[in-house]
């Protein structure tokens, strides 16, 4: 829903409902007294309706104010910053409906704001501006969210791979090889996968792959990628088909996304993929060893990664699904250093705190 084309609307319902409490006067009463039907005075108020403007005259004539202040956009001192929360665009950009909330009901409840609730309004506002706080920041902050409530662990990702694994015959034992997954896509989802062609653009040359969708798909892959990075992305793009998610994006890259579907779905099908390359009992068993070792043992965790055809990236994927399920762990801080061969400086590109 996009806010800004139903304006006009929402803020003739909070002024109507204003003004209605101002007067004392429920729904029902002013129904009477204007002649208009309950129902129609509600979808006025909850902002779905716009009245013609005989019907705005009537309801103006009834709460005894002038035509022109009903039909304003002008709101009162403690509605402004609801106004400003609608012209901010702000609840455009939160995913209010992926956590099962009704933006009319929330606009409802804002209406009914206390004018100490109104200010914090206004300094959530100002905080925003001040922090150019974007859809980006936004839906990566939901997304973290959504990940920690559940501990990083989603069991219905967990079965939604055992069943892929049954019903297309994967054995559970690893390593699982790029052929036989990239042999499913192109045999039951009619992918073409091409190794070549992306590596004759220069201006391609960042992405490990894009999808360009049609009749017949085509999933470019970048050849300069290892085996395990090609058996990642041609798990996710089993994972956007076999979970049918529409709302994706279809570059594989270590570009930003911005829109919160293609975040969370983007989340969901790597979940998906690595679940699948490395599954769950086998990876949980390997694990528990490891944590079971009197000292550290970073060979052992290089073995795993072997023995998966895995990337460092995955394996530690995993180990943050599975260590607060089975294994108690759940606050994780990850540090990744790069460093060139023979050479003894070591660069920090990623942190990672869950």
């Amino acid at each position: 829903m996009k806010l800004s084309q139903n304006y006009i609307k929402l803020v003739l319902g909070l002024k109507l409902k204003q003004l209605r409490l101002e007067k004392n006067l429920s729904l029902t009463h002013l129904a009477e007294k204007s002649g208009l039907s309950i129902s129609y005075l509600n979808e006025i108020e909850s902002g779905k309706k716009y009245p013609k403007s005989d019907k705005i005259a009537i309801i103006a004539q009834t709460l005894d104010v002038s035509y022109d202040k009903l039909v304003s956009l002008k709101l009162s001192k403690q509605l402004a910053p609801i106004g400003d929360l609608f012209e901010s665009n702000i609840l455009d950009q939160l995913p209010l409906d992926h956590y099962g909330i009704d933006i009319r009901k929330f606009i409802a409840l804002m209406s009914n704001a206390s004018i100490q609730l109104s200010a914090l309004v206004a300094t959530i506002l100002e905080m925003a501006k001040s922090y150019e706080m974007s859809e980006n920041n936004f839906s990566r902050t939901a997304l973290r969210a959504y990940k920690e409530f559940n501990e990083n662990y989603f069991e219905e990702l967990e079965n939604a791979v055992d069943a892929f694994a049954a019903v297309n015959k994967i054995d559970a034992f690893p390593p699982l090889q790029y052929n036989e997954l990239a042999k499913i896509l192109t045999e039951k989802y009619f992918y073409e996968i091409d190794e070549t062609t992306l590596n004759t653009y220069s201006e391609l040359a960042h992405f490990r792959g894009f999808v360009k969708s049609g009749d017949v798909k085509t999933l470019f892959l970048n050849n300069k990628i290892s085996d395990s990075q090609k058996a990642f992305i041609v798990a996710k793009e089993l994972a956007y088909n076999h979970l049918n998610y529409k709302d994706r994006s279809y570059t594989h890259s270590n570009l930003r996304l911005d829109n919160f579907d293609h975040l969370l779905n983007n989340f969901r099908a790597s979940y998906f993929a690595t679940a699948l390359i490395m599954r769950k009992k086998g990876i949980v068993t390997d694990l528990q060893t490891f944590f079971a070792l009197p000292k550290w043992d970073g060979n052992y965790l290089i073995s795993l990664i072997e023995k998966y055809n895995a990337s460092p990236e995955m394996l530690f994927q995993r180990i943050s699904n599975l260590s607060p399920k089975f294994l108690g762990l759940n606050k994780f801080f990850f540090l990744r250093f790069n460093a060139k061969a023979n050479n003894n400086t070591y660069h920090l590109s990623k942190e990672v705190r869950l």
